[in-house]
């Protein structure tokens, strides 16, 4: 068909003239080549007749159009359920359609588009996806999310598998607004609670057979007491060990983990209070590795766990566990600030206590890779408030400490070498990297050390003095005072440890 007759057809389609299609059919136009674009200007009849003039052995439902896109998916795209429906119920076209390029499902469109009834209708189709993945590994229910579609959201989210939900939550966390993301929460946490009481229900079941084995092993050695503790699921938990009275001290697989060590380390804490206060229960049990269940309380950073195990149930906080790792040894390798303010709060706990290989919990803190905010809150709460010991540790660990211990300390310096240091110092260097400006050549005449100032917080210490940055900028290196300072102050000017030791 050329150029003139496939306008001509487009045409009387999109101005729903009938007769006009008929004729310019009848005259050897192909109906295919203006079928999507019926769809996208949703003129069901015009579809409908276009369909019912396809050659038989034309599959024109799977074919596409130059932009990747088939009937169905542009009728999708554009909004239009009276096609769809027509597309899905009266021909053979697939519902699970891909797009060229993208991979994307009809119920991929409409969930991005916000298109709640056809959402409805796909996911009313057996044959629908609902899970689909597109080229990029994301759902339906993923667009959804990042485009705000509460009413689909809420719909998909309880359609779609626990694992399905949990990734979506994971990959939508950073584009989703807070109450789309509390919205899948909701759905998840639903879901949770349906399937744990369809289990509860399977396991109650299997337990009153005769000939079930509570204590059965599986190919790790593991019971299924274990795998409730590790899943979380209190009602299967309880079950087993009132109803059933399971050994609440057995030791699972390769680890050699107790149902405690498994609540503890996923953050179970209901369940962790059962199982404490069953009088069989081995709250200091150790697996291979000499860990007892407050070491993975520690390294899970669950506060309210560790709370009862320290004060309800009395726990040994210097209890040496792998590497002769104490509780806090575990919790200051994780990054866990809470978790060690809590346990250098208790009388008893060494907060200078030593591993097998002289390793302290400040070490274990401060020589964490790669390093992070958490980390070095805890070496500073561990030197500030606790008043740990620095000797030991390398000169220029030493030097960064001086500097990170004390916001005070570190404004002297500042003060020092912006008040005190000669013409071509670097006073106006070090003022512009605190001020995160770049560096040019040209003269600079400003109060630096206001300015200064304000960057680091310190406007009263720093205004006392009357003092004004007056000179040209020349390039010249910074002593090392200087460079700890710059370098360690300002995130924007961080380094990493590697190229900070170099200097």
């Amino acid at each position: 068909m050329d150029a003139v007759a496939r306008v001509a057809l487009f045409s009387a389609y999109c101005s729903g003239d009938i007769d006009r299609v008929v004729s310019l059919i009848d005259a050897g136009a192909s109906p295919f080549t203006t079928n999507d674009e019926a769809c996208i200007n949703g003129i069901t009849e015009c579809v409908q007749l276009l369909l019912s003039r396809s050659p038989p052995t034309d599959n024109i439902f799977e074919l596409s159009n130059n932009a990747g896109l088939s009937p169905l998916l542009a009728a999708t795209n554009i909004k239009y359920l009276e096609i769809v429906k027509h597309l899905i119920e009266s021909t053979d076209c697939d519902i699970n359609v891909r797009e060229e390029g993208t991979g994307s499902t009809p119920l991929h469109k409409a969930c991005y588009n916000g298109s709640l009834s056809i959402v409805e209708y796909l996911i009313s189709k057996p044959q629908c996806d609902i899970e689909a993945k597109d080229n990029e590994g994301n759902q339906p229910l993923y667009y959804a999310a990042c485009q705000g579609h509460k009413e689909i959201v809420s719909i998909l989210g309880k359609k779609v598998r626990e694992d399905g939900l949990s990734k979506c939550m994971e990959s939508a966390k950073r584009l989703a607004e807070p109450d789309i993301m509390e919205l899948l929460n909701d759905c998840y946490e639903d879901r949770r609670s349906l399937i744990n009481a369809c289990y509860f229900e399977i396991v109650k079941i299997l337990t009153n057979h005769p000939q079930c084995n509570i204590e059965a092993k599986s190919l790790s050695n593991d019971r299924p007491l274990h795998k409730a503790c590790e899943s979380g699921s209190i009602d299967i938990v309880r079950h087993l060990v009132i109803d059933k009275h399971c050994d609440v001290n057995a030791k699972a697989g390769w680890s050699n983990y107790t149902p405690l060590h498994f609540a503890c380390d996923n953050g179970h804490f209901e369940i962790v209070k059962l199982l404490t206060n069953h009088p069989q229960c081995n709250i200091e049990a150790e697996d291979d590795w000499n860990n007892r269940p407050l070491h993975k309380a520690c390294e899970s950073g669950n506060v309210e766990i560790l709370r009862h195990l320290v004060i309800d149930k009395h726990c040994d906080v210097n209890a040496e566990g792998r590497n002769g790792y104490t509780p806090l040894h575990a919790a200051c390798l994780n990054g866990n600030f809470e978790t060690v303010q809590f346990l250098t709060n208790h009388p008893q706990c060494n907060i200078e206590a030593k591993s097998y290989h002289n390793k302290r919990p400040l070490d274990l803190a401060f020589h964490h890779k790669p390093p992070t905010k958490s980390h070095m809150d805890i070496v500073d709460y561990l030197i500030d408030v606790k008043g740990c010991n620095t000797q030991g540790i390398d000169r220029k660990a030493t030097n960064f400490l001086h500097i990170r211990q004390s916001s005070g300390i570190a404004l002297i310096h500042v003060v020092k070498c912006i008040l005190t240091g000669p013409p071509g110092a670097g006073k106006s260097t070090l003022k512009k990297r605190l001020l995160n400006q770049s560096l040019d050549t040209g003269p600079s005449l400003s109060t630096g050390v206001i300015d200064a100032a304000v960057q680091v917080n310190s406007f009263r210490k720093l205004s006392q003095h009357n003092a004004v940055v007056t000179t040209e900028w020349k390039e010249q290196g910074l002593d090392e005072e200087a460079i700890l300072i710059t370098k360690k102050l300002l995130p924007a000017n961080n380094t990493s440890d590697e190229n900070y030791q170099k200097k």
